[in-house]
């Protein structure tokens, strides 16, 4: 049991670090790129990170595998080992300067945050599976579900990091009461919604066929993601808006509360809008 932990624990970390080597250049180059170019950068780096992020979870999740699965089991804890005494004189030797309180300051926000979305991320999972059944009858809705939850959380996130930029920089009080640019904002992202959920409802529908899976009309397809992702877009609306504004009252950035909280929150709710909309269809 011990040595399962072991691999388990030192497959997270590698895939941890081989994630940071090539997301933390990319998030840099994006972010100041996308500014230089005359872009909202709230606009661009939310929805790329995390899409890119998705491209490469797996590939190096695999790699890591393969890497640790070779070593041996002394090599192992003595790499394991080696991990937490580096881990903690970094630390040490850090705390004293003033970039690095502020680099404390993240930690202490967004770990908690962080262990918190892990739940969530199993969530999904557990409603795909109460409902498995009836998405093994229509195979071609499973198709659906990456893309459908990837955007959800990519609309949410532009809303979270815009509103959160916009208290940064005063030109949104943090009142419990949406005003009329916050509105606006949510509109504008229910429009991007019909439009997106709508195409991927139909690359949805034509990736079943050329696949030869069971699924539904193209109508009922697009149907059901457009109103799933609607529902969706409502619940997000607000989640984005007051995570931002209940952590800023708090003192704590909304950087490290409001993205983390809706990108895991669009997995368990997305998987919950779907499943509804199915239900209201009648389609399982």
């Amino acid at each position: 049991f011990f040595m399962i932990v072991l691999d388990l624990t030192l497959i997270s970390i590698l895939s941890a670090i081989l994630s940071a080597i090539l997301m933390i250049p990319f998030t840099l180059a994006l972010s100041i790129g996308s500014f230089r170019w005359g872009w909202n950068p709230d606009n661009i780096t939310a929805p790329f990170i995390t899409l890119v992020g998705d491209m490469v979870t797996l590939p190096i999740l695999f790699l890591s595998s393969d890497l640790v699965l070779a070593l041996n089991n002394v090599l192992k804890i003595v790499i394991a080992v080696a991990i937490i005494f580096i881990t903690t004189g970094i630390y040490i030797l850090s705390l004293r300067t003033e970039k690095e309180l502020v680099g404390e300051k993240i930690v202490k926000e967004s770990f908690p945050v962080l262990l918190f979305c892990i739940i969530l991320d199993f969530g999904a999972g557990t409603i795909l599976g109460d409902n498995l059944e009836g998405f093994v009858t229509l195979a071609g809705l499973l198709v659906i579900i990456p893309g459908f939850l990837e955007d959800a959380g990519a609309m949410g996130s532009i809303l979270a990091a815009r509103f959160s930029t916009m208290l940064h920089l005063g030109v949104l009080e943090p009142s419990l009461k949406p005003g009329k640019e916050v509105i606006l904002s949510f509109a504008v992202m229910h429009v991007m919604a019909m439009i997106i959920f709508s195409v991927i409802g139909i690359f949805g529908h034509f990736v079943a066929l050329l696949l030869n899976l069971q699924t539904i009309p193209l109508f009922e397809m697009v149907l059901w993601t457009v109103i799933s992702g609607q529902i969706m877009m409502l619940i997000l609306d607000f989640m984005s808006y007051y995570f931002s504004i209940v952590s800023y009252r708090n003192n704590f950035d909304p950087d490290n509360v409001g993205i983390p909280l809706i990108t895991s929150s669009a997995d368990i709710l997305g998987m919950a809008c779907l499943v509804i909309a199915l239900g209201l269809l009648n389609i399982i």
